[in-house]
């Protein structure tokens, strides 16, 4: 089979890793109550949005290095809330107000290195947040971080792993670095979040875990703060709404720096979930475990989705099948126990639909059939569990278009395997 070699072009570019002065200045004055409420009814708010405390241990050892002004890596991985989605400009959304209030909070010396990392992404979940982990977060800092906050509650419904994406993530970071502290995140919307389906995996890591839905829900209930308040839509909030979830992970903080320390905790041999979805690695072409190819998908589609901070393509590597392009095959012969494919849906507001379908086979048998030019579609990427497997086996994977659109185009965005 001949073989698609291909550099990776990582979208982790410069501006997605920051190294930032931190220090509180008048134009970045800290509000430590947006809404003007009463301080104990505020205080109360962001003690309620502690779901679980957890085990303080590594949160106590990042502490140390944050107090002492040693180099830290600090990482959001999430949906558009981490990327900053409500407000005009995203440095208003929560992580980037985290961050200033986290070194105002402890006084860090504005000359210490804090490198920064939103790796949040608009409408994706975790099924696809365990694909970009490794690229998107660890490779855009070239360290593992020393604080990972993850959020995908209000982006994981339907998602296809069950979970088992998610939880990939959590062991992804913490076996990678025994000093990665990990706090989970659970944002609110109007439509409820997936707290109840992130909380098991919380807790067999014993992580700490933030929910802002039920206290939000009261919060609005005894009209102390109103929807429309925080709100700029269903889902998304207002700076002051974001100000909020950056003072909740600011309190989660500091009560467990103020509390007795616990004793390390050795992550399980064993996924809560199984089978293991492990330490899934993004392919970018032929390595020892997968050989490409590419056939007619052998183009570059520079329309993916963009990346908010720099409305550059979340996914400049990928693999298009362009519109009346070749009929050959896209395929790959991998070795896993897990295959994760992400697909393009074009943007339902074209005016003409030139994006289509595509088969998927498996090991020889048609596993589905996936279209890309489903309505609803504004370029938002697509994962699907291709393989999931107890045990990694020699796979065949052959992706060709639907007899029904022949001459359409389709976007393979990323692929990611474990084995």
């Amino acid at each position: 089979m001949m073989k698609l070699k291909m550099r990776f072009l990582r979208n982790c570019i410069i501006l997605l890793t920051l190294t930032i002065n931190l220090t509180a200045c008048e134009e970045n004055k800290i509000n430590t109550n947006p809404f003007e409420i009463d301080n104990s009814i505020y205080d109360s708010m962001k003690n309620e949005s502690i779901a679980d405390s957890g085990n303080n241990y590594r949160i106590k050892r990042f502490l140390e290095k944050y107090k002492s002004n040693q180099d830290v890596y600090i990482a959001a991985i999430g949906g558009s809330v981490t990327e900053g989605g409500g407000p005009a400009n995203y440095k208003d959304g929560y992580f980037y107000q985290f961050a200033r209030k986290l070194s105002d909070t402890y006084k860090r010396n504005p000359a210490a290195k804090t490198i920064i990392n939103d790796a949040g992404l608009s409408g994706t979940s975790s099924a696809l947040g365990c694909i970009r982990y490794q690229s998107d977060v660890v490779d855009c800092m070239n360290h593992t971080p020393d604080l990972l906050i993850i959020e995908f509650a209000v982006n994981d419904y339907q998602e296809p792993t069950y979970a088992k994406g998610y939880e990939s993530i959590i062991r992804q970071a913490l076996l990678a670095d025994e000093e990665t502290a990990v706090i989970v995140l659970c944002v609110s919307a109007n439509y409820g979040n997936s707290y109840a389906e992130k909380a098991p995996a919380a807790s067999f890591y014993k992580l700490p875990i933030i929910n802002m839905q039920k206290m939000m829900e009261n919060t609005f209930q005894k009209n102390i703060i109103k929807n429309e308040d925080y709100y700029t839509d269903t889902v998304h909030p207002k700076t002051q709404g974001h100000e909020i979830i950056a003072d909740c992970i600011i309190n989660l903080i500091q009560t467990l720096d103020n509390a007795d320390e616990d004793s390390p905790v050795i992550v399980p041999a064993k996924s809560l979930k199984t089978p293991d979805l492990g330490n899934l690695k993004r392919i970018s072409g032929d390595d020892e475990n997968v050989k490409i190819f590419a056939g007619g998908f052998n183009q570059i589609d520079n329309n993916t989705q963009q990346v908010k901070k720099t409305n550059s393509p979340a996914f400049p590597q990928n693999w298009h099948h362009p519109k009346n392009g070749s009929d050959e095959s896209f395929k790959m012969e991998i070795f896993c126990n897990c295959l994760i494919m992400a697909y393009k849906e074009e943007w339902a507001g074209a005016k003409e639909r030139t994006f289509g379908k595509a088969q998927v086979f498996v090991d020889g048998k048609l596993y589905a059939t996936y279209d890309g030019g489903k309505d609803g579609g504004w370029n938002n990427t697509v994962p699907v569990v291709l393989i999931d497997k107890d045990t990694a086996e020699n796979h065949t994977v052959e992706i060709k278009m639907d007899p029904e659109t022949p001459s359409k185009a389709f976007t393979i965005c990323a692929l990611g395997y474990s084995k």
